[in-house]
């Protein structure tokens, strides 16, 4: 939530902050993922960078990479 929040806030704002004279630092590559992701037209996309993954039901989907993992970990 405070991602989209510090994502969503428009620019000129900032110049009545008593911030409007700290540049604005470039886009955060790893958050870009997701911009680029709701800016793609495509039906059949899978959004697989960023956040939790959930099956249809909306339970938690655990990668099977994650799960091997694991057990090595807990080995």
């Amino acid at each position: 939530m405070f991602k989209k929040i510090l994502a969503y806030q428009p620019v000129y704002c900032r110049n009545f902050s008593i911030w409007a004279h700290v540049p604005v630092s470039p886009l955060d590559p790893i958050l870009g993922v997701n911009q680029q992701f709701k800016a793609d037209k495509r039906t059949n996309k899978q959004l697989l960078g960023v956040g939790a993954y959930r099956d249809d039901n909306g339970k938690p989907w655990i990668l099977n990479s994650v799960k091997k993992a694991t057990d090595i970990l807990n080995k």
